[in-house]
Order: C-alpha cells, then structure tokens, then sequence
C-alpha cells in the first residue's frame, strides 16, 4: 500500500492486535514506518523539533523508542522546578558509509538561562558519516513561552516542526494570534519547513471549538502555506469520546 497521504486517509482504518496491544490500521494506505533510515533518506540531515508539554513529550519518547526498536517502555513526568526552568531533549542518529548507525539521547536543563548546545550540523563526507536524523523536543507549554522558543526551528535548520496549542495550559485563550504570526514567518523563510498542529481537547471544554475552528481555517486550504500545514484534534481520529487515560491513545 502507498503512504497516507492526508490524516483522514490515515484515519479510515482500524485497531487490530491483542486488546492489551493494539495498533492502528488505515484501510487503503499505508502508515510511515518509523524506522530512521526512512525518516532520512531523502537528505543528507533531517530534523525534526517537538514543543509542547507532556503530551509532545510522550510522543517524542514514543519516536525515539520507534526509532530504535523499542516496542513497550515507560516515562515519568519532571519536577514543577526543572520544567519551570527550561528543558530541552536532543536525539540524534548516524548513519556511516559501512553501513553502521550510532545515536545517542541528551537532556540538557535549565535552558532558560544556559543556551544549550543541542545540535551540530552533520558532518555528511566527513569521517565517512552518510546521513543523520535529529529530532528535539522543548518544554514549552504555553502559546507565549512557545512563542519564546521558536528559534530552535530556525537554529536547528528544522525540517518539520510539531507543536500544541497550548492544549490545558491555555484554557481561556482559543489561540494566541502572535502564535499564528510567528509561525507563518518561519513557513514563509523556510520553504521546506512542514508544520504540524496536534492538539488534545482535554480541560478545554470552554475553549476547543472554537480553537478547533481557528486552527481549521488556519490550515485550510485557503490558507498561506496550506500545502505544509496540517491540525489533527485527536479526539476526532484514534480517542473514543470516554477514555480518560492520555496513555489510550
């Protein structure tokens, strides 16, 4: 089957597998598999950067842990202190002429007021490297502390960007328009950049539809750059309307 294309393609589908270990199944398409010598195969150096709060965070170790093969694992939740003071995640992975990889995982703290050194550009020819996939994830919950965090796209040269709007952090703002702004500059200097807006409608019962609604005209067809963004509310794909359990899903 050929790669979804669209998230309702991606959507039409199925949970297959023992009830303790489910996974998800589009019924004319095929999902990307998420194995590093795919996600990077089309360029020398390809990095993906995550802000958000938990819920960006799980997906993020939930990538890492994909890319390496791993099927079950298990995270905890940092401090108020250390996430209060900034924290950035630094994945990367090699790929050498003689065929072996090699990645490794930073956490670097308190980068609110120490500018971490996350990434180095990949040193495609150099020391017979190939090839190298980056993916980085920053603590930022908020429309404005995202807003504060957005030069690690640029920075980190980011080839796609996932981010939330705010999800339960922003409970009486439907969307921040400096948000928007800012995140139409950088589509608009960065050609290649894609853009993904994943967003929980937990805790915002006074706010999602009308975010929803925003957000669907933001990346709708009429809009700047539509062909590079996309919004998926996960409530309307793989949540049944009563879990209450984040991990469900």
């Amino acid at each position: 089957l050929q790669p979804c294309k669209s998230v309702s393609s991606f959507l039409d589908g199925r949970y297959e597998g023992e009830s303790f270990d489910q996974e998800w199944v589009p019924s004319s398409c095929s999902s990307i598999p998420l194995d590093p010598y795919t996600w990077s195969e089309n360029k020398c150096q390809t990095t993906i950067t995550m802000l958000g709060d938990s819920h960006i965070r799980n997906l993020f170790t939930a990538t890492i842990n994909g890319f390496r093969g791993v099927r079950y694992f298990a995270e905890a939740h940092a401090g108020d202190a250390i996430k209060e003071s900034g924290i950035v995640y630094a994945y990367e992975w090699r790929l050498y002429q003689n065929e072996s990889a090699v990645d490794r995982l930073d956490v670097h703290l308190n980068v609110n007021q120490k500018h971490p050194d996350a990434f180095e550009p990949c040193p495609c020819g150099v020391d017979d490297v190939v090839r190298c996939l980056r993916v980085g994830f920053i603590w930022a919950p908020s429309f404005r502390e995202q807003a504060f965090q957005m030069h690690y796209v640029t920075e980190w040269d980011s080839d796609l960007v996932i981010v939330e709007p705010g999800n339960a952090y922003e409970r009486n703002t439907a969307v921040w328009p400096k948000w928007l702004v800012i995140l139409d500059e950088l589509m608009k200097e960065n050609k290649h950049l894609h853009l993904g807006i994943v967003a929980w409608p937990w805790n915002i019962e006074n706010v999602v539809k009308e975010r929803t609604s925003i957000l669907t005209n933001w990346t709708g067809p009429e809009a700047s750059h539509s062909t590079r963004k996309s919004f998926w509310l996960h409530k309307s794909g793989l949540y049944d309307g009563e879990s209450t359990k984040q991990g469900q899903t």
